[in-house]
């Protein structure tokens, strides 16, 4: 990494408190910037992946290791059990209560992640989604333990596709509730997230996006899933299978579990063809990924051409304008 001067706020007086958010798709190489950015600016990483907060998911969810950790601190990683439900409304709460803590300390929040509904939420607030009758939540429970997951996700696709693009096939909080909304009203639930919302972000936000070409980013996903079986995520998947969670892990859980619980099961005939499946899946999730985050246009984006570098200066002197322009000397 280039050398760059620590940015100190000094006798800097903000006239809001900043926050910085750093999203992009998986495999986009998020995590290696936060820790180049927090070798340059004061921050505290804030974990903004509805997959990361889950503290039994190591290896298959790209879980900070320890060494990251100790270089800066990390909030809202590993923080809560798969067995829970954990909603997006649940974290806003906390999130937002450890941007404050953050802040009283002098630091700068620096959000991390790629769940482009986390993102919407911080920045927007939260909108008046009507409750759904139990009676609806049953009859897609019912269809769930008939049919599957699948199939809700499919009748999602078809009900509201731009909706379904934006979420993982096994996100399964997420793809009932959407389904409820839409049953209920016949209306999408973007339809509720534009109108009457409250509790909006009042802070000072730069929000930095990552970006590789498509054949870079596909390479990297690849890569990266070969490193992460090699570091044991079967073994990973077979011990959560013998602590009795697979349940959870396949209703909350990143979809490459799922599919390494069924080749585990030999419902996939080899090895190479389980990898291929996760391989796919995560190609199709980072493109949902992007094409919600194209969704924004506040967005100032980190463009990486080649496989580890990007331009640490212009990233550095985009922050620090930031910090300035929205702060006075006292």
């Amino acid at each position: 990494m280039d050398r760059f001067p620590v940015f100190s706020r000094g006798a800097v007086v903000f006239k809001k408190d900043p926050v910085i958010v750093l999203l992009g798709p998986t495999g986009s190489g998020k995590s290696s910037i936060a820790l180049d950015l927090a070798g340059m600016f004061p921050t505290e990483l804030v974990c903004m992946d509805s997959m990361q907060v889950y503290s039994e998911l190591k290896i298959g969810n790209t879980a900070p290791k320890q060494s990251e950790r100790a270089l800066v601190p990390h909030h809202l990683f590993g923080h809560v059990s798969i067995r829970e439900d954990y909603s997006s409304f649940r974290w806003l709460r906390e999130c937002r209560n450890t941007i404050s803590r953050i802040q009283k300390k002098g630091k700068i929040p620096l959000l991390i992640g790629g769940t482009g509904l986390y993102y919407k939420l911080f920045m927007e607030g939260i909108s008046a989604v009507p409750q759904t009758p139990p009676s609806i939540r049953q009859r897609l429970n019912r269809r769930i333990e008939e049919k599957g997951l699948l199939s809700l996700y499919r009748l999602l696709q078809k009900l509201d596709p731009n909706v379904a693009a934006t979420l993982h096939p096994n996100d399964r909080q997420r793809i009932q509730r959407f389904l409820e909304v839409r049953l209920l009203t016949g209306k999408s639930i973007r339809d509720f997230w534009n109108t009457g919302r409250s509790g909006a972000s009042s802070a000072h936000v730069l929000t930095l996006g990552v970006r590789r070409p498509r054949a870079l980013l596909r390479r990297r996903i690849t890569e990266r899933l070969n490193r992460m079986v090699l570091e044991g995520w079967l073994d990973e998947v077979s011990f959560l299978n013998k602590k009795g969670l697979r349940q959870f892990v396949e209703e909350r859980g990143p979809i490459g579990y799922g599919i390494f619980f069924r080749y585990l099961d030999g419902k996939i005939a080899t090895h190479s063809d389980a990898i291929e499946l996760v391989d796919a899946a995560t190609r199709k999730y980072a493109k949902r990924q992007m094409t919600w985050f194209q969704t924004f246009s506040n967005i100032e984006w980190i463009e990486i051409q080649d496989e580890m570098r990007y331009n640490q200066r212009d990233v550095y002197k985009c922050i620090v304008e930031f910090l300035e322009n929205g702060s006075h000397k006292s």
